[in-house]
């Protein structure tokens, strides 16, 4: 097997022209010299060198694989490689790709050992001896993300979600059934109990990913304004209908609680003039005041990489994808996760099409959401500098002034309508 363990090169089967590979790490690296030592430049793997540049080695080289066995493939143009969303350093990544030649034992074919397992292929509209190959993109503890090559050149992306001890399904599989019940504009996609199969943006002919230009076009803004509107209008009725499947959704915000406030205290992180305890008795009412708000969908995760734009100029129509962070809570909420992620004229365009948000959700959302990222920054292996920030923020008075505006305004009447969606 040609991989990071060991390798098996022959000139004797189909070759394999790699353009580029992007190890994991430096230690990853030396692993694949070690095996691969006549294609690699030594040069090119020193690791005060590797640190340095952080970009990805470049081959000119035809390299093969035995029969059922893997081999080293191209990471897909359209993956993000520099920096990820929240600021951090991207993610680098090492593909392998089932080759799906017969093996040496006599089967006819082995790539299906390569396949994702506890697929429902079926129901996805697939069977495995349709797939010619499936690649790994990603891989982390909450699921996999595979791009399906099928035999007839059309290409799909997979996503698999483990088993969990709960009967429910994932919270993505429940956001595209919910979704498409209320005609939610997107992605084409097909469903099974722990899999989604949707169009690859990087060969479809109606969708394209977006960039980070995109979001800085006013159109961009309007058509995203559109769509949240339809989403929060379908989540309102879905609301208000009491579908037995809200039971599975959850606010963003639910790990701020007293105790996570105090925990700060605890762990000796500075934070407002007023201090932890203060905020750690007022933001219940707070939180309480929230959940006795009419509530809706939130997608909670706006970002460029999550977004498909329709090719027709004229249609300018958008979709969002990616639904691992799907659940309820205040309009507004998405209001600022959005506009906070928008260049203008996008944001002023967003705002101006999406219409009024109300200020009383405003109010409340505002300290909730800061000590939500905040805590959701420090639960991670390494800090987003981003959390600093946030940091400096509560510092520096203006998280107080927020948490003060929301205690005042407890009691106050919202005035929201519930609207069905057209």
């Amino acid at each position: 097997m040609l991989g990071i363990t060991g390798t098996h090169i022959t000139a004797a089967v189909k070759p394999l022209f790699v353009k580029e590979i992007i190890f994991t790490d430096a230690s990853a690296a030396r692993r694949v010299k070690g095996s691969c030592s006549s294609l690699i430049p030594d040069t090119c793997l020193e690791d005060r060198q590797f640190r340095a540049q952080k970009k990805p080695l470049t081959l000119n080289t035809e390299i093969t694989t035995l029969p059922g066995e893997q081999r080293l493939c191209m990471v897909p143009p359209e993956l993000p490689s520099g920096r990820n969303r929240v600021g951090g350093p991207g993610r680098f990544k090492l593909e392998r790709e089932a080759t799906g030649l017969p093996s040496r034992s006599g089967d006819e074919n082995t790539k299906s050992l390569l396949l994702p397992s506890d697929v429902d292929w079926v129901s996805i509209g697939l069977s495995p001896s349709d797939v010619s190959a499936a690649i790994q993109i990603h891989r982390k503890w909450d699921g996999q993300l595979f791009r399906v090559h099928v035999r007839d050149g059309r290409t799909f992306v997979l996503k698999t979600f483990p088993r969990r001890e709960t009967e429910d399904a994932p919270t993505e599989i429940l956001a595209y059934a919910v979704l498409s019940e209320h005609q939610v504009t997107l992605l084409p996609h097909r469903l099974s109990e722990r899999a989604v199969l949707l169009e690859d943006l990087a060969r479809s002919r109606r969708w394209r990913l977006a960039n980070n230009c995109d979001v800085a076009q006013e159109s961009v803004g309007r058509s995203l304004a559109l769509w949240y509107r339809h989403f929060h209008s379908a989540g309102r009725y879905f609301v208000t209908a009491k579908d037995p499947r809200l039971s599975q959704l959850r606010y963003e915000w639910e790990q701020v609680t007293p105790t996570s406030v105090m925990d700060l205290a605890e762990r000796g992180i500075s934070g407002p003039a007023c201090g932890w305890r203060y905020v750690a008795e007022h933001i219940s009412a707070i939180l309480s005041a929230i959940r006795a708000m009419p509530c809706t969908f939130n997608y909670n995760d706006f970002h460029w990489s999550n977004l498909a734009i329709s090719r027709a100029a004229r249609d300018r129509k958008v979709a969002l994808f990616d639904f691992h962070l799907f659940g309820v809570g205040m309009a507004y909420s998405d209001i600022r996760n959005v506009s906070s992620a928008l260049h203008e004229p996008a944001r002023s365009a967003f705002l101006d099409a999406y219409g009024p948000g109300e200020e009383r959700e405003r109010l409340l959302d505002a300290p909730v959401a800061t000590l939500s990222a905040v805590l959701f920054g420090l639960q991670q292996q390494a800090v987003p500098r981003w959390t600093n920030a946030l940091l400096d923020e509560i510092r520096s008075g203006a998280f107080e002034d927020a948490l003060r505006n929301a205690s005042d305004v407890l009691g106050e009447g919202s005035g929201y309508t519930i609207q069905e969606p057209a």
